[in-house]
């Protein structure tokens, strides 16, 4: 294999600087691309840096809950409870949750009241990616305003 210096003619006397070369085309590109592909590669060994350790794990599954003498139902729980147990997040205080899906079908979270991006808001509509059945998605965001929320049951179908 030959090296780019090997490929370009001799330099005439007296041409010292990069601004009297003259490239051609092809090595523009070249030189072009490999500067592309260093950048890239830089961006993407900085993306793979470990994933904060969670303040809180959600667990999305299917449960049984008695609602009355001996009447029990198939719905869904957030760590094995119907509502979900609370979160105590202090505003202004940067927040890690990891929500595991294991409910059998596509879910998410919604942070009702939360300023939160709209990558974690849990709304389809403002782009937050579904949880897909056996998948997870990490939360990170600071919350603000101080307050009580509820975070509702998801409802599926007529029930």
């Amino acid at each position: 294999m030959t090296s780019s210096a090997d490929r370009l003619p001799p330099r005439p006397p007296g041409q010292d600087s990069l601004r009297e070369q003259n490239f051609s085309r092809r090595e523009l590109l070249l030189g072009a691309g490999t500067a592309s592909l260093a950048a890239f590669a830089s961006r993407r060994g900085h993306a793979q840096a470990a994933a904060p350790s969670p303040h809180h794990t959600i667990r999305i599954a299917p449960i049984s809950l008695e609602i009355g003498s001996n009447k029990v139902i198939q719905t869904t729980g957030y760590n094995n409870r119907v509502p979900g147990p609370p979160l105590r997040l202090k505003e202004g205080t940067p927040v890690t949750i990891n929500v595991i899906n294991d409910s059998g079908y596509p879910n998410l979270v919604h942070w009702h009241g939360l300023f939160v991006p709209p990558l974690q808001d849990g709304a389809v509509e403002e782009g937050s990616p579904i949880i897909p059945p056996g998948g997870s998605l990490l939360y990170s965001f600071t919350p603000k305003p101080a307050g009580t929320r509820l975070v509702p049951q998801p409802r599926h179908g007529d029930d």
